[in-house]
């Protein structure tokens, strides 16, 4: 039901469906059956043969309308997760909890990949030092693209440069918890409403920009990359921490993601668990050298345990 309420970008989101579908059925459920269980009293069946009815017509009739809804709730061109024609949006519902269930469910990845992720972000300001001489007397402008709640705030405070942070998403709903992060780790931060294959800012604005497991979701990485490579300047530091598919030496791991990535596109909101992220970047020819490269393997995470992190350094 989570996956399902993240709402990807399609002109027929056959998700949304889906969530009104689940949604529905946990009212009937969760509601009707109690209500009917208290009135009937002891001439009614038993809860559990009731439950079992109401599923069986739920099936029948909750996907029926989840279907009308997309008739009845219209959508733009640019997909059910912008906005509805209609007052009430469902797509914004979705995004909404989409933002409360990326604010509170990501507390487990963190704790597993922290020790990695702290390391790779030091390398990265290492290199930014090495590459910005002035970083004393000059703020490092820094774009976080995808930057959900805001879980690399920390790691930017520990960095010791005088960063400032802008944060893109294409999820209103993600502001709140983006500023709340950056508050709590005192760096100061502004929030840009927007998505990474069409970055809302001007040729060589940013010394460093960071995507942190955002690559695996979009649709055209490599105009994601374009974008990056545009609105960095000469000579900066793109850093990437994602999750990849996994190496010739896990056949039956690589198997496993390459037959539910289709799945996973669908409920994780476009989420492509076999992209090969550090070939797509190579390949692009889009930077001067990808630096600091380390493919890593967290066994806790299980689908999505192969990683791979590194610098690509924007061409002077």
């Amino acid at each position: 039901l989570v996956w399902t309420m993240a709402a990807s970008t399609r002109p027929f989101c056959p998700r949304r469906s889906l969530f009104l579908a689940a949604f529905a059925l946990w009212i009937v459920e969760g509601r009707y059956v109690k209500s009917r269980t208290r009135t009937r009293g002891a001439v009614s069946p038993p809860p559990q043969r009731k439950s079992t009815l109401i599923r069986r017509r739920a099936v029948v009739f909750v996907p029926v309308l989840g279907v009308l809804s997309e008739g009845l709730l219209g959508t733009k061109s640019r997909g059910c997760a912008d906005a509805s024609t209609s007052p009430f949006s469902i797509g914004d519902l979705q995004q909404s909890i989409f933002a409360d269930v990326i604010a509170s469910g990501m507390d487990f990845y963190e704790s597993v990949v922290r020790e990695d992720k702290s390391s790779a972000f030091s390398s990265l300001f290492s290199l930014v030092e090495e590459n910005k001489k002035d970083t004393q007397t000059t703020p490092v402008k820094l774009l976080d693209v995808g930057v959900g709640a805001g879980p690399n705030m920390n790691l930017y405070k520990e960095s010791g440069l005088d960063l400032r942070v802008t944060g893109v998403d294409p999820n209103p709903y993600m502001e709140r918890y983006a500023k709340q992060s950056a508050e709590q780790s005192e760096v100061p931060f502004q929030f840009q409403l927007g998505d990474a294959n069409r970055l809302p800012f001007p040729d060589g604005s940013f010394d460093v920009v960071v995507s942190t497991l955002v690559l695996c979701s979009i649709s055209d990485p490599e105009k994601a990359l374009r974008e990056i490579e545009r609105v960095l300047k000469p000579g900066g530091c793109f850093f990437f921490w994602e999750h990849v598919k996994a190496p010739p030496d896990r056949p039956i791991l690589g198997f496993a993601q390459t037959l539910l990535s289709p799945l996973q596109q669908v409920y994780a909101d476009g989420c492509h668990l076999d992209r090969n992220t550090l070939q797509i970047i190579e390949q692009s020819k889009l930077f001067d050298s990808v630096e600091n490269v380390r493919k890593l393997h967290f066994n806790d995470l299980t689908i999505v345990a192969p990683h791979v992190t590194g610098v690509a350094l924007a061409k002077l």
